[in-house]
C-alpha cells in the first residue's frame, strides 16, 4: 500500500514539472526544487508513516520565499489539511506549485492568477487563501491582504498564521487597537504562538509600554529566536513594514 501512493505521488509530481513552460528556466528550476523537497520526503522516517497525506504536509510547511521546506518553521501554527493525496485533483496540485514557485521568484500577478484559478474552483482552501493574502500584501494592499487573512481563518478555525497576519495587516493599517485585541485573543487561546507575542511586543513598544513589551518579547524569542532576525520577518515570515520597524526599535532600546 505504501509504495502505491509513493507512486501515485511520484506520477503527480512529474506531471507538475511538465505543466511548466519548459522555456521559463527560473520558474522550472523553482518547481523542480519543490519537487526534489517533496521526493526526498516521501521516503523519510518521518513520512512514510502518514504518505496518504504527505503532499498536503510539504504544501503547508513551504512558506519562505525561496520555496524552502522547514517543517519545523510554523508546525503548531499552518494546520495540516485533511485531504488525503488520493483527493488531491492533479491540476490543482499544479497550480499550486507553479503558484509557490512564482511567489518565490517575486511574480506577484502571476502568482496570483494560479492561487486564484485554485480559489474559483475551491474558494475555501485555507492555505490558499492564506498563500494569496501573503502575495497581495508583497504588492502593498494591505486591506484586501487583511480580508484575505480572515477569510482563512474563517476556513480554518486552527490557523493561527493567518489569523496573526490578520492582526498584523491591522497593524501596519494603524487600526492599533484592534491588532491588538486580536492578539491578545490569540495569545490567550494559543500561548506557545511566538509570532503573536513578537507582533504584541511590537505593538505595545510603539504605544510606549515597555514593560509588558520585554514580558512577551522574552517568551517569543524563548520560543522562537528568529524573530530577532529582520531579513527572516521581512522576506520569509514576511511581517508588514510598520511592526518589523517597531520590533527593530524596541530591540535597539533593549541592547541598549
Amino acid at each position: 500500500m505504501r509504495n502505491f501512493f509513493a507512486l501515485v505521488l511520484l506520477l503527480i509530481i512529474n506531471s507538475s514539472v511538465l505543466a511548466v513552460d519548459q522555456t521559463n528556466q527560473p520558474l522550472l528550476e523553482q518547481v523542480k526544487k519543490i519537487d526534489q523537497i517533496d521526493k526526498n520526503l516521501v521516503f523519510s522516517e518521518d513520512c512514510n508513516q502518514h504518505l496518504e497525506c504527505f503532499l498536503d504536509d510539504s504544501i503547508a510547511w513551504c512558506n519562505s520565499v525561496d520555496t524552502q521546506l522547514e517543517l519545523a518553521d510554523f508546525e503548531d501554527t499552518i494546520p495540516i489539511p485533511d485531504k488525503s493525496i488520493k483527493n488531491i485533483p492533479l491540476a490543482i496540485n499544479s497550480h499550486l506549485k507553479c503558484g509557490i514557485a512564482k511567489e518565490a521568484l517575486q511574480l506577484w500577478q502571476e502568482a496570483e492568477r494560479e492561487y486564484n484559478w485554485i480559489l474559483e474552483r475551491d474558494p475555501k482552501n485555507s492555505f490558499v487563501l492564506f498563500k494569496l493574502g501573503n502575495v497581495i500584501a508583497s504588492q502593498g494592499d494591505w486591506r484586501r491582504a487583511e480580508v484575505l487573512f480572515g477569510e482563512a481563518s474563517l476556513a480554518r478555525s486552527d490557523f493561527v498564521m493567518a489569523m496573526s497576519s490578520k492582526a498584523l495587516a491591522a497593524y501596519q493599517l494603524g487600526e492599533l487597537d484592534r491588532a491588538e485585541s486580536e492578539l491578545r485573543n490569540i495569545i490567550y487561546k494559543y500561548p506557545m504562538i511566538a509570532d503573536a507575542r513578537a507582533a504584541l511586543t511590537a505593538l505595545l513598544w510603539h504605544k510606549s509600554s515597555f514593560g509588558e513589551a520585554r514580558s512577551h518579547w522574552a517568551a517569543a524569542v524563548g520560543l522562537d529566536s528568529r524573530y530577532m532576525e529582520q531579513d527572516w520577518l521581512l522576506n520569509k515570515r514576511r511581517w508588514p513594514p510598520g511592526p518589523i520597524n517597531d520590533l527593530l526599535g524596541f530591540l535597539v532600546l533593549e541592547s541598549s
